[in-house]
């Protein structure tokens, strides 16, 4: 018995217009904003902090330390709460923006 392979069918449209494009780009998952046409790079510190607590926590884990940025803020460390905020940075900038606001 042999095996046949059917290509698959081909696309109608391989290229978006620019609306659609812009459309797509719009709901995007990844909220971080380029600054002067780059992606923000985190310090190498708080870049392995940010993917420890990733690898604990999951997705949870800029809540995780956003939490701990507000308890240090509470508690007076200011030291730690910039640690805190700056791994929170690290995994959701908007969040951490949200802690600044406070």
């Amino acid at each position: 018995m042999s095996i046949r392979l059917a290509a698959s069918k081909p696309v109608a449209r391989l290229r978006l217009d620019p609306v659609e494009m812009r459309q797509i780009r719009s709901s995007c998952a990844n909220d971080n904003p380029l600054v002067g046409g780059i992606f923000p790079v985190a310090e190498e510190g708080s870049l392995r902090s940010a993917l420890s607590l990733f690898a604990v926590h999951g997705l949870a884990a800029a809540r995780h330390a956003a939490d701990q940025a507000l308890a240090a803020r509470e508690s007076g460390n200011a030291e730690e709460f910039g640690r805190w905020r700056d791994i929170c940075r690290t995994l959701d900038r908007p969040l951490a923006r949200k802690l600044d606001n406070r």
